[in-house]
C-alpha cells in the first residue's frame, strides 16, 4: 500500500513469519503450564524501507 500513493511512503517491513512464530511459541508455553507465564515484552526487528516521502529530508 505504501507504494500506491504519491509520494510513495516510507515504511517498516516486519517479518510476518517471525511474528507468527513468536506468537505460536508464546501460546505453546502458556498451554504447557498450569499457571499463565508473567507478561513479557517481545521485540521483533524490522527493516526501514525509505521511499520518496522522505527524499527532501535526507
Amino acid at each position: 500500500m505504501a507504494t500506491m500513493v504519491s509520494p510513495a511512503l516510507t515504511s517498516i517491513d516486519v517479518s510476518k513469519q517471525d511474528i507468527g512464530q513468536t506468537a505460536f511459541d508464546m501460546l505453546l508455553l502458556k498451554c504447557s503450564r498450569d499457571e499463565s507465564p508473567p507478561p513479557r515484552k517481545t521485540l521483533i526487528g524490522g527493516k526501514l524501507i525509505i521511499r520518496n516521502s522522505v527524499n527532501n529530508l535526507l
